[in-house]
């Protein structure tokens, strides 16, 4: 089993065009949430959209002139909210059993390879939030760790593939015919039914397997 609270809420590319028609505005504009490009403000309970040179020096002047920032998948949350629209973010997911009874030996190790890089962007994440890292740092490392989660979730489908050793792309979610958004795609568990064996998900990551795969949790 694998389960990740995610210390930043994750938005996925593919989800902007649905949320942006709920919200009546462009999925661009949603997307310059996800690249930093603007963030979401508030003082006192009164918000506001902010475009971002994501220069150092003009996230220092926002951090200074304003009460609360939001940058990211979090801004577009909160964004929906002063339109009084619930974006339903991803927080958490598990993957387990159903997962592996899905996959072969491989896609385990890739899937469990692509889990632990999140993991690991994650609580680095959670640590430099406790110690108060700078705006510019935090809004960096969000942005890392939904990267990580959209290539878990269809890695060849990413702009920047995560791969192994060998240079050869992650499978991922997508591959198995899972999303951790809308969960089983039928056709493609139909597809894949007449495979002759299934995996198990380790209690931790097999490192020194995965090293003989070419595959790196690190990468």
């Amino acid at each position: 089993m694998i389960s990740v609270n995610l210390a930043t809420p994750v938005i996925f590319y593919k989800q902007l065009p649905g949320i942006a028609k709920k919200l009546d505005v462009d999925a661009d504009f949603l997307k310059g949430f996800l690249i930093n490009a603007r963030c979401y403000v508030e003082d006192a309970g009164k918000g506001e959209v902010l475009e971002l040179d994501n220069s150092a020096d003009t996230i220092t002047k926002v951090v200074a002139a304003h009460e609360k920032r939001f940058y990211g998948a979090e801004a577009i949350v909160e964004f929906a909210k002063s339109k009084g629209v619930d974006i339903p973010a991803l927080n958490h997911f598990e993957l387990g059993a159903d997962i592996s009874a899905h996959a072969t030996e491989d896609q385990v190790a890739n899937i469990t390879a692509l889990s632990a890089r999140v993991e690991r962007l994650n609580n680095r994440y959670k640590s430099l939030a406790r110690l108060e890292a700078p705006d510019v740092i935090l809004m960096n490392e969000a942005r890392m760790v939904r990267d990580a989660v959209e290539q878990l979730e269809d890695n060849s489908g990413t702009y920047s593939p995560a791969l192994d050793q060998n240079g050869v792309a992650y499978q991922s979610l997508k591959d198995i015919g899972y999303s951790l958004v809308t969960g089983w795609d039928k056709s493609v568990l139909e597809k894949n039914s007449n495979k002759d064996t299934e995996a198990t998900f380790p209690k931790e990551p097999d490192f020194q397997r995965l090293a003989l795969l070419g595959i790196s949790a690190a990468s």
